[in-house]
């Protein structure tokens, strides 16, 4: 298998990995499962255990509130939309925008650099392959900021719930939330985008060996036949 060949492999299976990212970060940014309050079980002096059969959920956009024995699933934004939030949310909303715009680049990068690949295993052109591994190395750049992004935007977000709750669990005065899906979404995501970037580098370096190993055969060729030399009579 000629390292090109190689390359164009690589960079498919990175196509794979920052497209499942991409799908996670925004999954991630829209769903309205940050943090979830399950149905609770009170205690009550004269009736007994009483459940609060009502699901409440937040995202970055919405807040949402279930109701499980009747199927009704009700939803309302915000209504401040950057002014008056808290701080976490203002950064995780700002976070996961980023993000999601760098996944997006990173898709675009790596398309256009396993279309370069193919079309140099049809056509071995110099600038073909000048041009895949500067796709790859764009994709490598973007990814890992697109990873950074919603890795920290999570975490921060997923830390401030912990502090929450220490807060609220020695006076129960607040609820007591659990971090949600979209926590994972994104840990998952970035974890991709960030194997994504790794495969890219590796795809680029093997994209470089091949476009150094065209330029020695073609200075060897060249040194090893030279042109002739034509003598002019004055």
């Amino acid at each position: 298998m000629t390292s090109m060949k190689a390359s164009v492999i690589i960079t498919a299976a990175c196509l794979v990995l920052v497209l499942s990212g991409l799908v996670l970060v925004c999954l991630c940014t829209f769903l309205p499962y940050w943090q979830v309050l399950e149905p609770v079980i009170e205690e009550a002096e004269i009736i007994g255990p009483i459940r609060e059969s009502i699901q409440r959920s937040n995202g970055l956009w919405k807040r949402c509130v279930t109701y499980p024995d009747t199927g009704t699933h009700i939803c309302d934004h915000y209504d401040d939309f950057f002014l008056g939030l808290p701080a976490i949310l203002q950064l995780a909303r700002y976070l996961s925008i980023i993000s999601m715009a760098s996944a997006i680049t990173s898709v675009v990068a790596t398309v256009s650099g396993l279309l370069f690949g193919v079309l140099c295993l049809r056509k071995d052109w110099m600038c073909l392959k000048i041009l895949m591994v500067i796709s790859l190395i764009a994709n490598f750049l973007s990814s890992l900021v697109s990873a950074g992004t919603i890795l920290y935007a999570v975490t921060k977000y997923d830390n401030q719930i912990t502090k929450d709750n220490q807060a609220y669990l020695p006076f129960s005065a607040g609820p007591i939330y659990e971090r949600g899906s979209c926590i994972y979404y994104g840990w998952i995501g970035g974890g991709f985008l960030i194997c994504g970037a790794i495969m890219s580098l590796i795809a680029a370096m093997v994209g470089i060996v091949a476009l150094c190993q065209k330029q020695k055969s073609t200075y060897t060729a060249v040194h090893k036949n030279p042109p002739p030399v034509t003598s002019s009579k004055v």
